[in-house]
């Protein structure tokens, strides 16, 4: 028998270049593969396919929809985001694989992986050891508030990775300055800032670190100026655009409008409770990040802290007692909770994922012992993140504030200016737990630029333990996220049978937020006392997790979960009963 090599050579040296240029790939880029396999067995655990939407994203979806079928942009009053970025996201998917939630949801978990890689890019900035860098990627992808949100459409995660690339952009840039990287990172910052208009922080952040490193000069100034008008225009034309046509959002002019109600109430007691939330809300951040970034934190703690003198030793405690104090007696005092799960939630006791349905007090609570260990981890990550924030302030005024010191803390003025100008405006206005996910990569890229060179030893200290701690963060992100897509897998099979097999039209149907808002949604709803607030029009249907006064159960529909304990409350399908009017 002739080989297919002898008989077919041309072939045989194809694929033989083919395997080599492979191999090459793989060696060099080891690290994203496995990045890749890791989100890809992630995903196919947890399941993401389903005809539902969740949470918020009813909105962007329905946008989509709209702009495909009628070819017209659609902005709801709920939406604070401009939004567009994601909603030609969106449709440039539906309109090659057909419009779906499935398909939608997909698009942006294609930008989560996008994004990783972004931050593997972002990392290498610090000059690391690949493995710091890979093992920071790591610690973000099974974090719930990157993955979780990932199988969503909201604008979280394509806001993320536009950012995230548009950095890396610029600081090769910085380090480079070639054309085409300014050209590709301000390109990157307005489809960020169409996408969440906070990206406008990109151009701030940038050009306090380009003046940082570059000193200040003509060449800096105009560089700085040129891609300030680029991005800040784009952003006053998109404002200018809705404005005189479809109209702002209700919540995006309230967000915008929220400094000129704090700073209007400088000295009153509305102001002293507009800074009472501001903090609390920066601690409650820092505790999140710390519990979720500890994994990464732990790592490296035994080698940053060999490299802190006495002095910088003593510091770094009080700084961690200082903060775990403050966070204490002021949420003590101020009447906040600073128990983990706190502030408006996607991580709601022991579930992932809010519930968005009536009778939504019926929960599966953790123990409190284990809210206040999680808390208590929160504090220790708190501490350290902070103490790699202010640190190297003190090296600065102890080096009398010598301008090369200076220069050489670009990374820390990108990092610090970057955080900063992103929380102000949720620091005032209000926030979501998930809004946490933007000030990992700055952290991360911090840390690791603090910490240096580590050797080998050293991580065989920490390493097992940082290796739990992740397994058993990426253990909840995985089975919470599958839990909350199959409760809402469940409630909208419950919801499409009773309107298909049952003709009942969704104007008597209590199904939800996210059900109300795409079937039956008014900006001109009156909200009542005796209905759910998300646009119902007739409750006389009510898909719960409890039973209410006035009703009669048809149907129960039991759920699974992965998280403990495992038997999940079950989906009620209610009817209300004919001699009452409405809920009682």
């Amino acid at each position: 028998m002739v080989e297919t090599s002898q008989k077919f050579p041309g072939l045989h040296n194809l694929l033989s270049a083919s395997a080599q240029l492979l191999g090459a790939f793989a060696k060099r880029h080891k690290e994203a593969l496995a990045i890749s396999l890791l989100w890809m067995s992630m995903t196919l655990l947890v399941n993401p396919v389903g005809e539902f939407p969740l949470t918020d994203d009813w909105m962007y979806s329905h946008s989509v929809l709209t702009l495909l079928t009628h070819g017209r942009l659609e902005l709801f009053d709920f939406q604070a985001m401009t939004a567009v970025g994601q909603i030609l996201w969106g449709a440039l998917f539906a309109k090659l694989f057909g419009f779906s939630m499935t398909t939608l949801r997909i698009s942006v978990l294609i930008l989560g992986l996008a994004g990783l890689w972004s931050t593997q890019g972002f990392l290498r900035s610090a000059g690391s050891r690949p493995f710091l860098t890979f093992w920071g990627v790591l610690t973000l992808a099974t974090t719930p508030l990157y993955f979780g949100i990932a199988n969503s459409f909201l604008t979280d995660i394509p806001f993320y990775a536009l950012t995230v690339t548009s950095f890396v952009f610029f600081i090769r840039y910085l380090q480079r300055e070639t054309k085409t990287l300014f050209v590709a990172g301000s390109l990157f910052a307005i489809i960020a800032i169409l996408t969440r208009q906070l990206a406008l922080i990109i151009p701030i952040s940038f050009s306090l670190a380009y003046l940082t490193h570059k000193g200040l000069s003509r060449k800096t100034l105009i560089r700085i100026g040129v891609l300030c008008v680029i991005t800040f225009g784009a952003f006053w034309a998109y404002d200018f655009f809705i404005k005189n046509t479809i109209g702002r959002p209700f919540l995006y002019y309230a967000r915008m409008n929220a400094f000129k109600t704090a700073l209007s109430s400088f000295g009153t007691p509305l102001f002293l409770q507009f800074l009472s939330a501001f903090f609390w809300r920066a601690s409650v951040n820092l505790v999140y990040l710390g519990v979720f970034l500890l994994p990464f934190l732990l790592l490296l703690l035994p080698s940053q802290w060999r490299r802190l003198n006495p002095l910088e030793k003593t510091l770094s405690a009080g700084i961690t007692l200082f903060h775990g104090g403050f966070a204490v007696i002021f949420g003590s005092l101020a009447h906040h909770r600073f128990i983990m799960p706190s502030g408006i939630s996607y991580i709601c006791d022991f579930y992932f994922g809010t519930i968005t349905v009536a009778g939504s007090d019926v929960t599966t609570p953790a123990p409190r012992i284990l809210w206040i260990a999680v808390t208590a981890l929160g504090m220790l990550g708190a501490g350290i993140i902070l103490s790699n924030f202010l640190i190297p302030l003190f090296r600065f005024f102890r080096n009398r504030c010598r301008l090369s010191t200076f220069q050489n803390a670009w990374v820390w003025v990108l990092c610090i200016s970057a955080c900063f100008f992103y929380f102000v405006p949720w620091g005032i206005s209000g926030q979501f737990d998930r809004y946490n996910t933007f000030y990992m990569p700055f952290v991360l890229l911090l840390v690791l630029h603090n910490t240096g060179e580590v050797p080998q030893h050293q991580l065989r200290v920490s390493l097992p333990l940082a290796s739990v701690l992740m397994m058993l963060i990426g253990f909840y992100s995985v089975a919470g996220t599958h839990d909350y897509l199959s409760w809402n897998r469940v409630r909208w099979g419950i919801l499409r049978g009773l309107m298909q097999q049952g003709g009942v039209s969704p104007k008597e149907i209590d199904g939800g937020y996210e059900f109300n808002g795409w079937y039956t949604y008014n900006s001109a709803y009156k909200q009542t006392t005796q209905k759910s607030w998300w646009w119902v029009l007739d409750d006389k249907y009510i898909v719960s997790f409890k039973m209410f006064d006035g009703y009669e159960m048809l149907q129960v529909f039991p759920n699974k979960r992965w998280l403990p304990p495992y038997k999940a409350p079950p989906l009620l399908l209610l009817r209300r009963m004919e001699n009452q009017i409405t809920r009682s």
